[in-house]
């Protein structure tokens, strides 16, 4: 609606890919880059967690995105983030065109979202990079 020209490729990453193969695809991704091109990694942060225990891990998960800690992403299960995978091609992406800034633009959950006390909940993190 918005960009009505625009073109978009999406890729989807299986769990347990080898970190070679996603430096790989890092690589061709920023070949890609221009002025016209954006990045995006859609995923979901904590699952099944109390909100208290979600909070607490998306600050381990944050601080690990901040770093680019490639290796601790990959190692990260459901609970934690719903795709290691993408997230570490996003980094690394993000690291070959030298864009190593980021801003939290928001972080919030579904029990918030619902204004509801629930037992469990899901995480989602608005990440920029620049």
């Amino acid at each position: 609606y918005f960009l009505p020209e625009a073109q978009t490729t999406a890729l989807i990453f299986k769990k347990n890919i080898n970190p070679k193969i996603l430096g790989e695809v890092s690589q061709t991704l920023a070949n890609f880059n221009n002025d016209q091109t954006v990045f995006i990694a859609s995923v979901d942060f904590s699952h099944y967690l109390t909100p208290e225990e979600a909070e607490k891990k998306d600050k381990q998960t944050l601080e690990l995105i901040k770093n680019f800690e490639y290796p601790q992403i990959l190692e990260l299960n459901q609970t934690q983030l719903d795709s290691p995978t993408a997230v570490y091609t996003l980094l690394e992406t993000a690291k070959i065109l030298d864009t190593k800034k980021m801003k939290v633009y928001a972080h919030t959950n579904s029990a918030r979202i619902l204004n509801e006390n629930l037992n469990n909940t899901t995480s989602y993190f608005t990440i920029g990079f620049y």
